[in-house]
């Protein structure tokens, strides 16, 4: 394992403690605004980009990647976050292995003789430039964020900067969740699986065993696939269902791989703003078996909530 150029990672302090690498303060990146510690949360506040440039990296934030990791001098070596455009010189970091099996590294300042430094292994904690030395408070581990797809066997339909739901699950009432996205938003397939089923916004359909028509899922996608985590939820087979997209990037029966880009987010059929509706469902059912053709009621398999396989997902 190894940090890998072009990535996005959250970097916990003291070699994999409880608290990241943070952006200090809300709405839009501002010159020379500093950077903590903070307990995890799934927001880009805390998700850095590995930019490589000529003689190391740069680690920009994903709220806005004009702006990265830099050295403040006035400031008594604060690191705070400044566009790297044009301060180059003060943005060039090199990585120093700790522990590269397990991502853990020390961030060093390229022209200056200063690593990153926790002041503490607190929430809050102040973030600096210091002189080296051998203690946890300057080891960093680099903890790869999933994107589209994620890592592992099965990852997000929707990339990092967008998690937020406007409505989470709720049963029979709302049988999956609604992730907020702009228009065109990529969507990405949750595992490896063939799409089982595509529908034109117009469809006016009715799935088995469900006396509703379909015409108010808009634009959608149901791809099979074999239940990547069977600890999460028991049965052979994953279903997952995408809705409202505003255009479709598969055909019916194609095998697709985790991660692909399958559609984008729009506000087709009964929907008043732009969002994903977003199924998950497992269960034994030969119609949710990779290379069935067709769709099924959700009503009719084991839908559960998506977050249990994806924790991100937040309100």
């Amino acid at each position: 394992m190894a940090v890998l150029n072009g990535k996005v990672y959250y970097i916990s302090g003291y070699a994999g403690g409880s608290f990241y690498l943070n952006r200090w303060g809300s709405g839009a990146v501002s010159n020379h605004q500093n950077v903590t510690l903070y307990s995890k949360t799934p927001d880009p506040d805390q998700q850095w980009f590995t930019q490589p440039v000529t003689g190391g990296y740069q680690l920009l934030s994903m709220l806005n990647k004009a702006y990265g990791l830099n050295i403040y001098p006035p400031n008594n070596n604060n690191c705070d976050l400044y566009p790297v455009k044009g301060n180059e010189y003060d943005a060039l970091l090199t990585l120093q292995a700790v522990d590269a099996s397990r991502n853990i590294y020390r961030i060093k300042l390229a022209n200056y003789n200063y690593y990153l430094t926790a002041a503490s292994n607190a929430s809050g904690a102040n973030v600096c430039w210091a002189a080296s030395s051998s203690s946890a408070s300057q080891q960093w581990k680099f903890e790869e964020v999933s994107s589209g797809g994620g890592s592992g066997d099965y990852g997000y339909p929707t990339d990092t900067s967008h998690r937020t739901l406007s409505r989470g699950f709720s049963g029979a009432s709302h049988r999956g969740i609604d992730i907020i996205g702009d228009t065109g938003t990529a969507i990405y397939a949750f595992a490896d699986g063939i799409v089982a089923f595509r529908q034109n916004y117009n469809g006016n359909i009715y799935p088995d065993g469900d006396s509703n028509s379909m015409e108010s899922m808009g634009n959608l996608l149901c791809i099979n696939h074999y239940n990547p985590n069977t600890s999460i939820a028991s049965g052979p087979y994953v279903q997952t269902v995408y809705m409202h997209m505003n255009s479709i990037a598969v055909s019916q029966g194609a095998t697709v791989t985790k991660g692909q880009v399958i559609g984008y987010m729009g506000n087709t059929g009964y929907s008043s703003n732009t969002h994903l509706h977003f199924n998950l469902g497992v269960g034994s059912r030969t119609s949710m078996k990779p290379g069935y053709s067709g769709y099924t009621g959700m009503g009719n398999i084991g839908v559960i909530d998506p977050r249990l396989y994806l924790p991100d997902y937040h309100s």
